[in-house]
């Protein structure tokens, strides 16, 4: 992850040389690969003193990471690999027509769009306007009881607004029905 990080910023990177980034780093060309503290070193000197192989190889780490590395290019593996961790025969259930709804054409949920809206760190927006929070956190749970999100949402703002007991009301919910989520699992430890 480091590699295409650092390369997707448009950073130079100098890697230890494990297996992890064997693959993704070519050496001398989108990174550098070192295999002792002197290595490092040298590679470093090297890059602060020539600027224009620290600009080649930068550029050609973030040439290579987004001309190959895109998530919407993989996108079709990934759903196979997942789909590939089903049981044999497990139905596939169709989203609620209400979460597709509300989903758009975008990945960011609704509760977060309504702090968007409001143009304030969910924080400052709990503690601002704690009533309306609740409603709009509850009717989304209520509207739609098997949607997970809005329900570890309200769990995360009230642990964010000090109030525990009211968080692990509605993640131990939850836990009941999603018992291995680490999502709600974290929360729970928060709370």
């Amino acid at each position: 992850m480091k590699y295409l990080e650092y390369a997707s910023h448009g950073v130079v990177g100098i890697y230890a040389d494990l297996e992890c980034y064997r693959d993704s780093v070519r050496h001398g060309e989108t990174g550098f690969l070192y295999h002792n503290p002197d290595e490092f070193i040298a590679y470093l000197d090297l890059l602060v003193h020539d600027r224009p192989l620290r600009e080649k190889i930068r550029r050609q780490a973030y040439d290579h990471v987004t001309s190959t590395r895109r998530f919407e290019q993989h996108i079709g593996e990934r759903l196979d690999f997942y789909r590939s961790l089903l049981p044999r025969g497990t139905a596939r259930r169709p989203l609620e027509a209400e979460v597709l709804q509300n989903a758009g054409e975008t990945t960011v949920s609704p509760i977060t769009e309504e702090v968007s809206r409001n143009r304030c760190s969910p924080n400052a927006w709990c503690k601002a306007i704690e009533g309306e929070r609740d409603e709009i956190c509850n009717a989304y749970c209520k509207r739609i009881p098997e949607y997970v999100q809005a329900k570890q949402t309200l769990g995360r703002m009230l642990n964010d607004v000090g109030e525990p007991a009211q968080a692990l009301q509605v993640l131990e919910e939850l836990r009941q029905r999603q018992p291995q989520s680490t999502r709600t699992l974290c929360e729970i430890g928060r709370a």
